[in-house]
């Protein structure tokens, strides 16, 4: 298991259903995995931070243009 999510082999319809099973079964580790997915989306996809980051593209984009 990851910080955020649960990892399998891809391609594995078994290793994916093992996966979720242990999520679905453990209510402790869904908390979890909730809570930290949920800061997760709040720390790398932060509009304010998405914003800025175009913002530097379309500056470096309009400066070769």
């Amino acid at each position: 298991m990851s910080e955020g999510g649960v990892t399998y082999h891809p391609n594995s319809p078994k290793k994916l259903a093992k996966a979720w099973k242990s999520i679905i079964l453990d209510k402790e580790k869904l908390a979890d995995l909730s809570t930290k997915g949920l800061e997760g989306v709040k720390t790398h996809f932060d509009i304010h931070k998405q914003s800025e980051k175009l913002v530097e593209i379309y500056k470096k984009v309009a400066v070769k243009a």
